[in-house]
């Protein structure tokens, strides 16, 4: 029996083996992953900083392999996955990013131990509590989806239509927080050039100072601003217009 037999009957079919038995899922465009909470890396061949996470990649999906709610996967950005790395703009590898692939996907810039990555998988990569996706819910969450579908159609309407009201005068009082805080800046200099037009030293200081705390008022104004654009509209708001949407797409 000769080295070459022994090689190809043996070592090959474990070899082969070893790569069917990968827990890592391979995403192109036309992979199935609604309704999923993804994990992704997006890589080239030949790039060493991707090979140096590929087992720790693999032990992660091996992690969830048994878990059907998680995808920890990989993209080929020079093969088939080509697409879905136009689609997501990667321009740097590898690029780990999480998140609903029908929303958008974050970009996670953490440490990459086996545990850390678990750590962070079962805290932040899930999908939005809704009817679709139970399984994401905490039990306070699914206590609210119960109340929303006991809920008949105009008062679902109702409670949806007072809670955008709910937002939106939010938005227009941080809003006019900040056009209010604007002006008074606009006027504090608007001051300041006629006190130095008046050559008066105490009374430019004042304006100068008057200047100054204007700007700090704006400057927070704007900042409550910020973060109001950036929250999440409510929970409980999108599980209502979800929940209302399949009532409305049921047959009469």
């Amino acid at each position: 029996m000769t080295f070459q037999y022994l090689f190809t009957a043996c070592v090959l079919p474990f070899l082969a083996g070893s790569v069917a038995a990968s827990a890592v899922k391979q995403l192109t465009e036309n992979s199935d992953i609604e309704g999923k909470a993804l994990f992704l890396k997006f890589f080239v061949p030949g790039c060493e900083n991707c090979r140096e996470i590929d087992s720790v990649w693999e032990a992660l999906a091996e992690e969830f392999a048994g878990d059907e709610r998680f995808v920890i996967g990989e993209v080929d950005c020079s093969g088939s996955g080509k697409k879905l790395c136009e689609d997501e703009y990667v321009d740097t590898y590898p690029s780990l990013r999480y998140g609903d692939y029908d929303m958008y996907l974050d970009d996670y810039n953490g440490k990459t131990d086996l545990d850390t990555l678990k750590a962070f998988t079962l805290e932040k990569v899930k999908l939005k509590c809704s009817y679709m996706h139970e399984s994401f819910c905490t039990e306070e969450e699914k206590e609210a989806l119960d109340r929303i579908k006991t809920m008949s159609k105009s008062e679902l309407a109702e409670k949806i239509e007072e809670m955008n009201a709910a937002v939106e005068r939010k938005y227009d009082e941080v809003e006019q927080k900040v056009d209010a805080a604007d002006k008074a800046v606009a006027a504090a200099e608007f001051d300041l050039e006629r006190a130095e037009k008046s050559e008066i030293g105490e009374r430019i200081t004042e304006a100068e100072e008057e200047v100054e705390r204007a700007k700090r008022v704006l400057e927070e104004a704007e900042k409550i601003f910020d973060m109001h654009m950036e929250e999440d509209e409510p929970l409980e708001l999108i599980m209502m217009e979800d929940w209302e949407d399949k009532l409305n797409d049921l047959p009469m």
